[in-house]
Order: structure tokens, then sequence, then C-alpha cells
């Protein structure tokens, strides 16, 4: 049996070694490894296929490009589990002795053009490293194409993959030195005379590449399919794990917040009360402006208590059949003269099709109003704010029911990851991000999950913050929380 791994969900599969199998395995099991990374990357630089595999699911999953394999190796090493499980995990297979021969072939070969690229880019100095990369993924519909894929399909999936890692100045001439260094390599022509090339070196390197084709499996892929199993349950478990005590923390401090609320609620009466008696006797102006100050303070106090209460125990919400464009295009319109003066922008656009749901619209405009105040605080002048919704589908995978995802993100500075487990605690501060104090951010998450939905805080690869709130339509059916490998699933 042997290894292979798929470009995302019924994507075409694409081979791997039996070292580059035993590599893989052991970054799984010790993923912070030096000499592990070290292996990996010494794969890398000898199966193009592994190596068009990893540039396809960085480019995929987060939009990131290579220069040589051993950024990649660094990628990988962050989160194999989580590229190989979005990609429908590994798969075993039996390889036929004929299609092994030809695997040898092809990787010796993509692996001495690589080094006469690499060769030829020192003698006309082009970055080295950059030449061997692009040359190795050249062959990318070759392997998908031998391994059962069609050329159609192969053509797609390679999505030219291996130029976007190429600065675009250096684009054409890369791609003359591939070319060049493929004529050498299959003796086409004689390398320049000014290119100083060890070719024993060469063969020797492409020779062992051929060479790791023909070592046996020895059980390595059956373990790595295993291992992803098993550490994707754990992940899954610990996720979920995390999600709950998340949810309870906040139930217990909401139930701490309403009894307390309730309880200082008396003595604060009692304060402001004797505050504005005292005032209404007192002949002295500075003795009635302390009293003033006095009342005004309690009265503050009472307003926090009332949002301590709200959250606590807010109101059940009263669902009805709403259109959510309408309610955001409210808020938004009411926010944009803040914008305006501000010199700050709200991107809205409406979609065409109608986002009919059920919910309590008071309510929904409060949580939402919330997040794009927020959204609008951490960004300065000509900073933008971006609000989209979209329906979702019923998702069987996952057992989550017909929703709608309203997602707000601005490109302030974001929130570290460190505080994302916090920022919806009562009081707490994020103004070192630039985001406000007090019960704002709680009172939007106790009202969404009283909607059944949830609501998520995330910063994209580009900065800023991305907040997600998932409702379901028909108002009843309860989204519990997604585990990163359903997210990574998703995706």
């Amino acid at each position: 049996m042997s290894l292979s791994l798929r470009l995302g969900d019924d994507g075409p599969l694409v081979p791997v070694s039996a070292p580059g199998t035993v590599a893989l395995l052991d970054m799984l099991l010790s993923p912070h490894d030096a000499d592990v990374r070290a292996a990996i990357e010494r794969s890398l630089e000898s199966e193009p296929a592994l190596l068009y595999w990893v540039t396809a699911r960085a480019a995929a999953l987060d939009h990131v490009r290579f220069c040589h394999a051993a950024e990649a190796a660094v990628w990988l090493q962050a989160g194999l589990l989580r590229c190989v499980y979005a990609g429908s995990g590994g798969v075993q297979w039996t390889m036929p002795a004929g299609v092994a021969a030809r695997f040898s072939e092809m990787a010796a070969g993509g692996v001495r053009v690589a080094l006469w690229a690499e060769a030829l880019a020192v003698c006309h100095g082009v970055d080295a490293a950059v030449a061997f990369h692009a040359a190795m993924l050249q062959d990318a519909r070759r392997w998908l194409a031998i391994y059962g894929t069609d050329n159609e399909t192969a053509e797609t999936s390679r999505d030219g993959v291996e130029w976007k890692s190429v600065p675009t100045d250096c684009v054409a001439q890369i791609a003359e030195l591939t070319s060049q260094a493929r004529a050498i390599a299959a003796g086409q022509c004689e390398p320049p005379a000014a290119c100083q090339v060890n070719e024993d070196r060469i063969s020797a390197v492409a020779a062992e590449a051929g060479a790791r084709w023909t070592v046996p499996d020895e059980g390595h892929a059956r373990r790595f399919v295993k291992v992803v199993e098993i550490l994707s349950q754990l992940d899954r478990l610990q996720s979920e794990f995390d999600e709950r005590l998340e949810h309870e923390k906040m139930e217990a401090m909401a139930e701490f917040a309403a009894g307390a609320g309730h309880e200082l609620n008396n003595p604060l009466a009692v304060i402001s009360g004797r505050a504005q008696l005292l005032m209404r006797d007192e002949p002295d102006a500075g003795r009635r402006r302390d009293l003033a100050v006095i009342k005004g303070q309690a009265t503050r106090v009472n307003e926090m208590i009332a949002d301590v209460m709200l959250f606590g125990r807010p109101p059940k919400p009263r669902p009805q059949k709403l259109e959510l464009a309408d309610v955001i295009e409210a808020l938004v319109r009411r926010f944009q003269w803040r914008a305006d003066e501000e010199g700050k922008t709200v991107v809205w656009k409406r979609p065409s099709a109608p986002c009919t749901m059920r919910g309590d619209s008071v309510q929904l405009s409060v949580a939402l109003a919330t997040l794009l105040e927020n959204a609008l605080d951490s960004i300065g002048p000509g900073g933008h704010v971006m609000v989209a919704i979209r329906v979702c589908m019923e998702d069987r995978e996952t057992g989550i029911p017909r929703h709608v995802q309203i997602t707000i993100a601005d490109d302030g500075l974001g929130v570290a990851a460190d505080l994302r487990g916090k920022i919806f605690d009562p009081f707490f501060s994020g103004r070192q991000a630039g985001r406000g104090l007090g019960f704002g951010l709680s009172k939007c998450w106790r009202i969404v999950t009283n909607h059944g939905g949830r609501v998520e805080v995330d910063c994209p690869p580009e900065g800023g913050a991305l907040f997600t709130v998932t409702l379901p339509i028909d108002g009843a059916n309860v989204i519990g929380p997604l585990t990163s490998i359903d997210r990574a699933t998703q995706e």
C-alpha cells in the first residue's frame, strides 16, 4: 500500500513516496522537532508531487506563496493536520509496479531539470531558490494525469500555482531558464560554458530522488491514515471542550451579574434618593454641586447595573418574520453619518436574493449595532468596515441546519490571539486594539446565543478583525459551535 493526498474535497490525488510518508508521519507525531522539519524539507526537494501538494494547499487554505522548500516546510509544520484534513485525509492505494517505475523516472527527471534551472539561475544572477522551486512544479499536470486524473481536471487543479511564488518581473526569465534546463537535462543542448556545474552531483541527487519510489511502504501509509484519524478526533474533542467551557463561563458570569445587579440596586437607590433630598434643602452652591456629582455617579452606576442585568437575564426574543437585509441596511444608514464625519468608510452591498428569517428585529439590531460600533472604534481615518450577509444551506456532514451568516470586518489592528477568548467577557477592555470597554460585546453574545446562534471573532491574514454572526433561519434550531476541524473541512 502507498499514500496519496487529495487536493481538497473531491480533488485529484497526489502520490507520496514511502520516505515522504515517513517524514509526514513523524511530523504529525513530533510537530515541533527541527530534525523532522529538515526531513520534510529534504522530501519536498526530492518529490515534485509532494511539493506541488503543499504549495497548492497553502495557496487554497491561507493564500500563502512559497519561494523555496524551506518556507513550505515551515508552513506545513505549523498545520499539517489541518492541511491533510481539509483535503479529506490521506488515501491508501496499491501502487502497481509499472506506475512506481514511472513515478521514479518522473521524480528523477523533475529534480534534474530543477537542479539545472538552479545552476542556470546562478549564472544569470537570478534567485536560484525561486528557479529551483518553480522548475520542480512544472510537471504538475503529468503527475496528476498519470495518477488517473484526466488532463482537463489536471489543468484546472494546477491553476498556475508554479508561477504564483515567482516575482512578476522574473516570470519570463525563469520560464526561459526552465525551458533551457529541460533541454540540457534531455541532452538536446550543452550547458553554457560560463555555467560551472558538477554534473555528477546533479545525476546523483536525481538518482536519489528516483530511488525514493522503489522503497517499500511497510505499512507507513496505513499508520499515517490512522494517526490522522485519531489526531483529528482529539482535536475535535479539545475544540468542543474549549467551546463548552467558554459557554459555561459566560453563563456563570451572567448568573452572577443578574444576582449582583439586583442586590446593588437597593443601596444605590438609597444613595441617589438621599442625594436628591439633600440637594433640595442645601443653600450652599458648592455643596449642591458635590451632591449633584454624587447623584450623577449613582445614575451612571445604575445604568451599568441595568447592562449587568440585561446581560444576566435578558428578555426572551420575540421572533417574527423579518428581512435581515432591511435590518442591516437601517443600521448602516444610522452609522453612516459618524463614518462620514470621522473620514471612515462603511461598505455594504445588499444581496440580490432575499434573506428572510425569524428573529427579534429589535434585539438583533442591538447586537449588530454593537459590532458595527466596535468596528468603527477600531479603525482610524481612511479605514474601512465591510458588512455582508449570506444564506448557507444545511450542512449534512456537521448537522448544522440552514442558516444565515452576517460578517462585519474591519481593517484595524485586529484582536490578539490571547485576547479572543476574553473579548465577549463583561467589562473586558480591548482598548489596546482600539476597542471599547463595557457590556457591548457581552450583550451581543447573549442576544445571538438566545437566538440559537453563535458569534465568533477571527483575524484574517491580511489584517483587521472579522466578526461572524451565525443564526438559524427558522429561529428554532440551535447552532452548536464549530470545531477547528469542522472549519477546516468547510474551507
